[in-house]
C-alpha cells in the first residue's frame, strides 16, 4: 500500500507474532484508519507492513491480561492479510 507522505498512520511495534497460527495481535483501541506494523524481533518479516482500520476491525478479538492485572482487547490479524507499506515521495 502506498500512502502520501503527510497521511497520518497509527504505528504498531509487534515484537513477535503468534507463529502457531500466524497472527499479529493489535490493541483494539489503538487501531486507526491507516496502520503501520513493524516486527523488530522477527527477522523473517523485515520492513513495514500495512492494514486498513476497516479491515482490521473485522477480525476476532481476544482478551489478554497485562502485567498490572488488567485485561485489554486485542485483534487477531492474520499475517497473510498484511500488505507491504510504502510512502509516496
Amino acid at each position: 500500500m502506498k500512502l502520501g507522505r503527510l497521511t497520518p498512520v497509527q504505528r504498531f511495534e509487534v515484537f513477535n507474532p503468534r507463529w502457531h497460527d500466524r497472527k499479529a495481535l493489535l490493541m483494539d483501541f489503538k487501531i486507526g484508519t491507516h496502520n503501520e506494523i513493524t516486527f523488530p524481533k522477527a527477522n523473517s518479516l523485515p520492513g513495514k507492513w500495512y492494514i486498513s482500520g476497516a479491515k482490521a476491525k473485522t477480525y476476532p478479538t481476544s482478551q489478554m491480561k497485562t502485567k498490572a492485572g488488567n485485561y485489554v482487547t486485542m485483534r487477531e490479524v492474520p499475517l497473510d492479510d498484511l500488505e507491504p507499506f510504502e510512502r509516496e515521495p
